[in-house]
């Protein structure tokens, strides 16, 4: 895969997770605590997906290759989830102030 598709695929992952985890909110409106905990959800679900835990030196070792891979993850797509976030807050306001991106021409 190259990284090109690995970057879509996170950026589809990512909306995916946040209309998931918003759709069901009675309030329309978001604050940024909300979405940070959405983003830090969304990046320790990405790194911890797969492992597993048996025992105690395991759980130690974990949690150094936990920050390692957090950090590494975050500095991998940290632009793409900034981007998304962007690209969602400026949708989100051509729909309040009803402007259309469509040009007659």
């Amino acid at each position: 895969m190259s990284e090109y598709d690995n970057d879509l695929k996170i950026k589809g992952e990512f909306i995916n997770f946040l209309r998931i985890n918003l759709e069901n909110k009675l309030d329309k409106n978001i604050d940024q605590q909300e979405i940070r905990g959405l983003v830090y959800r969304f990046i320790i679900d990405k790194v911890l997906a797969g492992k597993e835990v048996k025992t105690d030196k395991e759980k130690k070792r974990l949690f150094l290759d936990l920050i390692i891979e957090v950090i590494n993850f975050c500095l991998s797509f940290g632009e793409i989830i900034i981007d998304t976030l962007s690209e969602l807050k400026r949708y989100q306001d051509f729909e309040m102030h009803k402007i259309s991106d469509d040009i007659d021409a």
